[in-house]
């Protein structure tokens, strides 16, 4: 590698050289544009789709996705920062599967382990919060009321799903987690046109909103569904395997946002 590769000796270029202009002239890249193009890439031979996709990476690369979207040199526990401390990052719902950034938090390492040692395991617990708010939105291009300009008394339910933290006997504080609705949700939307937000503000494209709004703003974790009431009698609701879905199909605009 380096300087040692035989590769930059004169002498060897010029045999890599002329050996491509001779495989050249005998038609070994007559199936290639310009001779090369057609061997990297997805049409590389060696190109595995398992391996080599950005879904791979959000997989297996926990770490390095989820510094994409915050910092992850400190403990979201007890606050201890790298390099006094290794952080690690750990699957709220112990899935693997599941690289949604709500679901991975940086965690140091006796931190980590605390979720994992069976002595020290709490259950899995979900805390539900409801919150309220009221706005105006229309539907462009839908042959209908809603059509029209129109209001809703919205109601928000958020829910928090974790093992039981054993420090504090609690999944989450609801003071914290109503702070943070509040500020990141409730404050932005209350009494506002939804379609200066979103281009098509229905109850089901407002849930994918509200969920990247908390998971991406203050890194709300543990998210498990999310439920948005139009009205009385009518709801929509969106659970970690339709986040998932949505995150995974539109990852790559989510790595470049």
């Amino acid at each position: 590698m380096g300087n040692d590769n035989p590769a930059k000796r004169p002498e060897v270029r010029e045999k890599i050289s002329n050996t491509v202009k001779s495989k050249w002239e005998a038609g070994a890249y007559k199936d290639r544009i310009n001779g090369m193009l057609g061997i990297l890439g997805e049409m590389s031979p060696q190109f595995k789709p398992e391996i080599h996709t950005l879904t791979y990476f959000a997989e297996h690369e926990y770490k390095e996705l989820l510094s994409i979207f915050q910092p992850v040199n400190k403990c979201s526990r007890c606050s201890s920062i790298e390099p006094d401390r290794i952080i690690n990052v750990h699957h709220i719902d112990e899935n693997h599967k599941n690289f949604l950034p709500s679901n991975l938090d940086p965690l140091c390492v006796p931190c980590h382990m605390s979720y994992h040692y069976e002595l020290q395991k709490g259950p899995f617990v979900s805390i539900i919060k409801e919150f309220t708010f009221a706005s105006a939105h229309h539907l462009p291009n839908y042959n209908g009321k809603c059509a029209n300009l129109h209001g809703h008394e919205w109601k928000l339910e958020i829910d928090i799903r974790k093992r039981v933290d054993k420090k504090t006997g609690m999944v989450m504080d609801f003071s914290t987690l109503k702070e943070i609705v509040n500020k990141s949700v409730i404050d932005v939307f209350d009494h506002h046109l939804l379609n200066e937000f979103i281009q098509m503000p229905t109850a089901e494209n407002l849930l994918v909103r509200i969920w990247d709004m908390l998971m991406f703003g203050p890194f709300l974790k543990g998210i498990n569904s999310i439920k948005l009431w139009e009205s009385k009698d009518s709801f929509a609701k969106i659970d970690v395997n339709g986040m998932l879905a949505i995150f995974t199909e539109n990852i790559e605009d989510y790595l470049l946002t």
